[in-house]
C-alpha cells in the first residue's frame, strides 16, 4: 500500500505520544491500519498488545476488515471497537470486581434508565436536578459526595440496578474506568484512537490510564479539530489543543476525496474558526469538479430536483445531508408522493425507540439475565401474567430472595409454553429463538417490526449474545446503505460523519437552521461552522448547497430564514 510522505512519517512515529491531525479525505484509516501492520510487522509487536479505538462500530469493522486484507489471521487479535462495544467485552470479563454477574449482565436504553430513574425519585422523595447528578456521573466517573442532597437517588438507583444486573449506557464507561487496574494487567502496549476530537472527558480519562497504569503503552492518536461536532454531549475538541505538548505532532493535509473545489471552500469557511490548530488541505485530485447553489428550495423544490437528477443520470450514489431531521421528513414525503426510491437513515433507531421493540428486546434480555426485573414488567402481556399474579409473584420473590422472572418461572405450570421455550433457550438458535418467540408473543402489540430487526441480525450469523450487544452499543451509521448500493440516502450530517458520497446535496442552509437558533443565541457558531464543513467534505464529486426560501408559513404565522453566514464565508 502506497502511502505519500506526510502519512509514511505519521506511520512510522518513534514517539511515545503521536498526535495525528488527519484533514477530511486523508487516509487517516489507511494511517491507523499501516501503524498496526509496523507495530507488527518492523516493530514486532505482538498483536494481542495492540487496541484500537473507533468513533462508530461501522468504523471499527472498516478497519477490522482492512486489517484482515493487510496483515491476515493477525488481525483477529488486534483489539478494535468502539470505547463503548470494548467496555462492555471487559465487564464481561471483569466485571465481578463491580457486585455483578458479568456473564449476563444486560444493559438499560435511554428510555429504560429515564423510567427506572423517575421511579426512584418517587420512591426517595428526591430533590429536584437529580438528573444532572447522574449526567455529571457519567463525563466524570466521580459520584456525589456522601453530603450531597442526591446522594441518596444515586445510591439507591444504583443497588436497583445491581438487583437487576443491569447497567446503564453511561455505566459502560464508568464501569470500564473503575475496572482499569484490572484491563491493564493484560498486556495492551500500544493503544491507538480515532476521532479523539469527539471524545469526552471520562474517556480521555480512561485512555491516559493506560499509561498510567503502563507506562511503556504508547498512544497514537488521531484527531481533526474542524470535524468535531459533539460538543453538545460532551466531547473537548479544546483538550487536543491542551495536550499538543506532550504529543509530537504529524499533520495530514492532502485530501484524496473530494474535488479541488470543493477542497477550496471547505478551507474557506473553516478557516474562519479561532479554536483550532492550523492546517489547510490541499486537493490531491486535479479535476476541478462542481459546486453550485441554489435558492427558493423548499421540500417540493427540491424532490422535483432530484428526481430530475435521477432521471438524467440513471443513478442515485446521492446523499441528502440536513442539520435537522425535520427537513428530511417533508422531504422523504415528497420524494415517497414522486415514486423516487430512497433510504432514510434512522428509521432503525426510530422502531428502537417504539414500545413494542422495548417489549421485545426485554423478552431476549430475559433469556440472558433473569434477574432483570424491569424487563420481566414489560414482558408481562407476553406472559399471560395478570395483575393479581403478578402481587403474587412480587411477593413469592421477597419471600425466596429470586427475581421475579425466576420465581414467575416455579409458579408456571411446566407445559406453559414460554416456561418451556425459556428453559430450552440457551440450546437453541438465535434464529429459531426469534421464530418461536415471535409465533407465541401474541397480537396485544404490533411486534412484527420489532421482531424483524432480531430476524435480520439472526440472518447475518448473530448469536443471542451479539446481538444484546449489538443493540447495547447501537450506531446509526448502521443505518446507512453500503455504498455499492444505487439509492438516494437521505441522514443528518452528524450521521454522516465519516462517510462520502459522490454527490453531496445539503439542504437548509438558513439562518436558524444551519446554524441554529440556539447557537446564534450563544453568539458562538464554531461548532455549527464545523457541521457544515463535515457536510462539504462528504462530497467526492458534486456539491449542491440549497436555500430554503426566506420567508416560509401563513400570514398569521411567518417564518423567517435568511441565507446562512457560511454561504458566503465559503464564497458560495
Amino acid at each position: 500500500m502506497i502511502l505519500d510522505f506526510q502519512q509514511t512519517a505519521a506511520v512510522m512515529s518513534p514517539h511515545r505520544n503521536t498526535l495525528v491531525l488527519a484533514g477530511a479525505g486523508s487516509g487517516k484509516t489507511r494511517v491507523l491500519v499501516e501503524r498496526i501492520a509496523h507495530l507488527i510487522h518492523v516493530k514486532k509487536v505482538s498483536p494481542y498488545e495492540i487496541m484500537a479505538l473507533t468513533f462508530t462500530r461501522k468504523a471499527a469493522n472498516e478497519m477490522a476488515e482492512r486489517l484482515k486484507v493487510r496483515i491476515g489471521k493477525e488481525a483477529h487479535h488486534v483489539k478494535v471497537g468502539t470505547i463503548h462495544a470494548l467496555a462492555l467485552k471487559f465487564i464481561r470479563m471483569y466485571g465481578d470486581a463491580l457486585g455483578i454477574r458479568p456473564g449476563s449482565v444486560t444493559v438499560y436504553g435511554p428510555w429504560e434508565e429515564e423510567f427506572l430513574l423517575d421511579d426512584t425519585a418517587k420512591l426517595v422523595k428526591a430533590k429536584p436536578k437529580y438528573r444532572e447528578v447522574f449526567k455529571e456521573y457519567y463525563q466524570t466517573g466521580v459520584p456525589p459526595k456522601d453530603d450531597s442532597p442526591h446522594r441518596r437517588i444515586f445510591d439507591v438507583f444504583m443497588n436497583r440496578l445491581r438487583s437487576h444486573n443491569s447497567l446503564t449506557f453511561g455505566m459502560l464507561l464508568t464501569s470500564m474506568a473503575s475496572l482499569m487496574p484490572q484491563i491493564t494487567k493484560r498486556t495492551i502496549s500500544h493503544v491507538l484512537v480515532d476521532e479523539a476530537q469527539d471524545i469526552d472527558l471520562l474517556q480521555w480519562q480512561i485512555i491516559r490510564a493506560f499509561q498510567a497504569l503502563r507506562p511503556s503503552c504508547s498512544l497514537f492518536v488521531v484527531a481533526d479539530q474542524d470535524q468535531s461536532v459533539y460538543e453538545w454531549r460532551g466531547a473537548v475538541p479544546s483538550y487536543i489543543s491542551a495536550l499538543q505538548h506532550s504529543f509530537e505532532i504529524f499533520r495530514l493535509e492532502n485530501n484524496y476525496r473530494s474535488v479541488e473545489e470543493v477542497v477550496r471552500r471547505a478551507n474557506t469557511l473553516v478557516e474562519k474558526n479561532e479554536r483550532r490548530l492550523p492546517k489547510t488541505m490541499h486537493a490531491h485530485r486535479a479535476d476541478p469538479g462542481s459546486v453550485a447553489v441554489m435558492y427558493e428550495m423548499d421540500s417540493k423544490a427540491t424532490a422535483e430536483l432530484i428526481a430530475s437528477m435521477v432521471g438524467n443520470n440513471g443513478h442515485s450514489h446521492i446523499a441528502v445531508l440536513s442539520r435537522t431531521h425535520k427537513l428530511l421528513e417533508s422531504l422523504s414525503r415528497a420524494l415517497t408522493e414522486r415514486g423516487v426510491e430512497h433510504h432514510y437513515c434512522g428509521r432503525t433507531a426510530k422502531v428502537m425507540d417504539t414500545e413494542a421493540f422495548r417489549r421485545v428486546h426485554a423478552l431476549f434480555k430475559l433469556v440472558r439475565n433473569p434477574f432483570d426485573d424491569f424487563a420481566f414488567s414489560l414482558v408481562r402481556p407476553f406472559l399471560g401474567v395478570t395483575d393479581e399474579q403478578f402481587f403474587e409473584i412480587l411477593e413469592g420473590s421477597l419471600e425466596r430472595y429470586e427475581s421475579h422472572f425466576q420465581t414467575w418461572s416455579s409458579m408456571a405450570p411446566k407445559d406453559h409454553p414460554m416456561k418451556v421455550l425459556f428453559d430450552e433457550a440457551d440450546r437453541k438458535h438465535f434464529a429459531s429463538l426469534v421464530g418461536q418467540l415471535s409465533a407465541m408473543a401474541g397480537s396485544e402489540f404490533d411486534t412484527s417490526v420489532a421482531f424483524s430487526i432480531a430476524k435480520a441480525c439472526a440472518d447475518k450469523g448473530m448469536t443471542l449474545d451479539h446481538y444484546l450487544d449489538w443493540v447495547a452499543t447501537y450506531d446509526i451509521q448502521e443505518d446507512v446503505e453500503s455504498p455499492a448500493k444505487e439509492i438516494i440516502q437521505l441522514m443528518t450530517i452528524h450521521a454522516a460523519k465519516g462517510l462520502e458520497f459522490p454527490t453531496v446535496i445539503v439542504i437548509g442552509m438558513n439562518e436558524g437552521i444551519l446554524p441554529t437558533k440556539q447557537a446564534i443565541a450563544r453568539g458562538d457558531v464554531e461548532e455549527e461552522r464545523r457541521l457544515a464543513y463535515v457536510a462539504i467534505t462528504r462530497a467526492e464529486n458534486s456539491l449542491l448547497l440549497l436555500v430554503r426560501p426566506e420567508e416560509s408559513g401563513s400570514e398569521e404565522r411567518k417564518f423567517k430564514n435568511p441565507v446562512s453566514r457560511f454561504m458566503s464565508e465559503l464564497k458560495a
